[in-house]
């Protein structure tokens, strides 16, 4: 009897293994097919991803370098306005000292009238 169930069971074996075995190859392909469009999907986002990664890292250089140009500017500019200011106070203070120049003697040469 066990000599007969062994055949049989390799009978079965077998035809399972023939029928299984392209089921389960069709199967793998077809996982592996999914997985390598996957993978290829991936890849192709991480590719978009590093394009913008460099452009973002190309604009934040031009923005720094425009920002270190506008500092620069926004520098002479303060340097600009402060000379300006002094020159102007100094012009001020010119004309002032002009103006009492020219007023002492006229003070002095107006009559005072008694009313």
């Amino acid at each position: 009897m066990p000599s007969i169930a062994r055949k049989g069971w390799h009978r079965v074996r077998s035809s399972v293994a023939g029928e299984v075995t392209p089921r389960v190859g069709a199967e793998v392909d077809r996982v592996e097919t999914h997985l390598i469009e996957a993978i290829d999907r991936l890849q192709a986002s991480i590719d978009r991803l590093q394009s913008v990664a460099d452009a973002l890292a190309g604009s934040l250089a031009v923005m720094r370098r425009e920002m270190a140009d506008l500092q620069d500017t926004v520098a002479v500019q303060s340097d600009v306005q402060a000379q300006t200011t002094e020159l102007f106070g100094r012009l001020i203070q010119s004309a002032s000292n002009r103006l009492d120049e020219i007023e002492a003697p006229l003070a002095a040469a107006k009559p005072h009238v008694d009313g």
